[in-house]
């Protein structure tokens, strides 16, 4: 690789920052090092500048070089900044940004070994295969990040306030200011403990089931719950119960008679429309390969925060930074794995006995997780008051046209047949 083209590789600040460890100073002559030294402080003095332009450059050079250094050594620097002027062909940039990329890779592949073999909690195949995808993702698109070039008509459709799944357990008030959730949505349904936050779940997940009936007939990609609270035995009664709307009794009858299982597969298009599987003591690893395997449209984590962190990825050594390790690498898988996330938190005590939670009430996260999402489901509850639910979405990136973010309702649950009865707007 010649000092010229790495020197062109790296004046997009995007492969600066990813790239420029990989390229040690002895591989490059003294000179071309201090142009990278340079470079460096024109990403830190122009933070707007998506890569090095000659001009600015040479006008840093000329206004910060040290008085000391003499002329020689700045016109030197000079010199080699009007070389950048010369662009190169593309498939030399593309072939110099591909070895750059394979070297980052070998470095970072014998840092996982490493901690592999040290002992640590290290799932290898998983971190190695996903740091070779992201090399491959970086070396096919260049290292630099593309841009909007498609069709502004299916950006249009992709951002209609028609489509996606519409939120139907509250009646229309959510579905009629919503747009619906679709792939690489990151939404969170945030209730305090034991007020019904399963049982919505599984009402939400009725309305959605329903509106993938015939796309699941065609695509057979199902809705996956992933259960982290409780079990899938026991929230799989749960769900066909609200999913059939029926009382516990009534399903013990049609259990006996031998018709439960053919009312339950023509309502939803299959046993398998819904998958309920345990993930207790799963890491995010562990969880994105059962996800890969399922192939599904949309995923719940019940209790999300309960998903373990990848060690060696993000660092969640206490619960506030595996909180947000979790949920965006749920997010990244989401948008990756082309599904949409709907995840549960934990009202801390900050919004007990409150109908309308705050969204600093999410438990372990002030604002990093909210960082991460499209969509707040905000469930909060009075104790003196026991059936009332007051519902709200403090974050919401998904309000139709016209319509206002932030929305706030009572509703009143009803634990034996899971509705939530709309009661009120909020004031």
């Amino acid at each position: 690789m010649s000092d010229s083209l790495i020197l062109h590789a790296l004046r997009d600040r995007k492969r600066f920052n990813t790239l420029r460890a990989s390229v040690p100073d002895e591989m490059l002559s003294p000179d071309s090092a201090n142009l990278l030294a340079w470079f460096n402080l024109y990403f830190q003095t122009y933070p707007e500048h998506a890569r090095v332009e000659v001009e600015p450059l040479q006008a840093l050079v000329k206004l910060r070089a040290d008085p000391n250094a003499g002329k020689a050594a700045v016109d030197i620097v000079l010199h080699l900044v009007g070389g950048l002027a010369h662009e190169p062909p593309a498939d030399a940039l593309m072939g110099v940004n591909n070895m750059l990329r394979e070297r980052d890779l070998s470095g970072r592949a014998a840092a996982i070994l490493s901690s592999f073999n040290r002992g640590d909690e290290v799932d290898l195949s998983y971190e190695l295969q996903q740091l070779a995808l992201e090399t491959r993702r970086e070396m096919q698109s260049g290292g630099v990040s593309s841009w909007a070039d498609g069709s502004i008509k299916d950006y249009l459709a992709a951002d209609a306030d028609t489509g996606g799944l519409k939120i139907t357990a509250f009646g229309d008030i959510l579905a009629s200011r919503l747009k619906g959730i679709r792939s690489g949505d990151n939404v969170a349904v945030v209730m305090p403990t034991d007020k019904g936050k399963t049982s919505l779940l599984c009402r939400l997940m009725e309305g959605w089931s329903a509106q993938r009936l015939n796309d699941f007939l065609q695509d057979g990609r199902p809705i996956l719950y992933l259960v982290n609270e409780g079990t899938a035995e026991r929230i799989t009664v749960r769900w066909w119960q609200t999913a059939l709307n029926l009382s516990r009794e009534k399903m013990y009858e049609m259990s006996n008679n031998g018709t439960l299982d053919a009312a339950y597969i023509e309502k939803v298009g299959g046993r398998n429309a819904v998958i309920i599987k345990n993930i207790h003591g799963k890491n995010l690893s562990q969880v994105a390969q059962i996800i890969e395997h399922f192939n599904p449209y949309l995923v719940i984590t019940d209790m999300t925060g309960r998903i373990k962190a990848v060690s060696n990825r993000g660092g969640g050594a206490n619960d506030i930074g595996q909180l947000e390790e979790v949920w965006n690498g749920l997010r990244e898988e989401a948008a990756i794995q082309d599904f949409a996330h709907v995840g549960t938190i934990q009202v801390s005590a900050e919004g007990f006995n409150m109908l309308y939670p705050p969204l600093s009430a999410m438990q372990n996260s002030k604002t990093g997780i909210q960082t991460t999402l499209d969509l707040v489901i905000m469930g909060g509850a009075l104790n003196d008051y026991p059936g009332v639910r007051g519902i709200s979405t403090p974050k919401n990136k998904l309000a139709m046209s016209g319509m206002k973010s932030e929305n706030e309702f009572q509703t009143v649950f009803d634990p034996i047949m899971n509705t939530w009865t709309m009661q009120r707007e909020g004031q």
